[in-house]
């Protein structure tokens, strides 16, 4: 690990002295860590050459696309290697996926409700939701079939 992740890593995480040592959180340290590793249901992947070959970018402008996107990447040996669905989509090859969750604002939005009232539906038909950092997801599927306009 590299001083300036050291550094950072120090910033965003809990700390707390006992008889002059350090002990950190594990749940901090264990979150900066699962952010760095790619999912696992990433398969194919590119290597900096093939990217070179098939684009016709130059390193710095990949390496510039990578960092601006978040790319996920893995490193083989000495060889970095990026997700191929994620550069496909970047370079706008590949259409991104549909999402699946609403946020609460966007939800708030298309259904004209207020943050209470779409609270009131969740808890109540047990709509699906999911709180990641500091924002909460609700299932995209379920509210719609629930708000939907009545079929005659």
């Amino acid at each position: 690990m590299l001083l300036s992740q050291m550094l950072k890593l120090t910033i965003q995480t809990k700390e707390a002295r006992s008889q002059s040592k350090t002990l950190w959180s594990k749940s901090h340290i264990d979150r900066y860590f699962e952010k760095r590793n790619p999912s696992e249901e990433i398969t194919e992947w590119y290597t900096v050459a093939e990217i070179q070959e098939k684009f016709g970018m130059s390193l710095s402008a990949i390496y510039c696309l990578v960092s601006k996107e978040g790319i996920p990447k893995i490193k083989v040996g000495i060889e970095a290697r990026y997700s191929k669905k994620h550069f496909d989509i970047a370079k706008g090859i590949a259409e991104p996926e549909p999402p699946t969750e609403y946020t609460i604002a966007e939800a708030m939005v298309k259904f004209g409700m207020t943050r209470d009232q779409l609270y009131h539906y969740v808890k109540t038909y047990k709509i699906t939701r999911t709180k990641r950092g500091k924002f909460t997801y609700i299932s995209r599927k379920e509210l719609d079939d629930l708000l939907a306009p009545p079929t005659i």
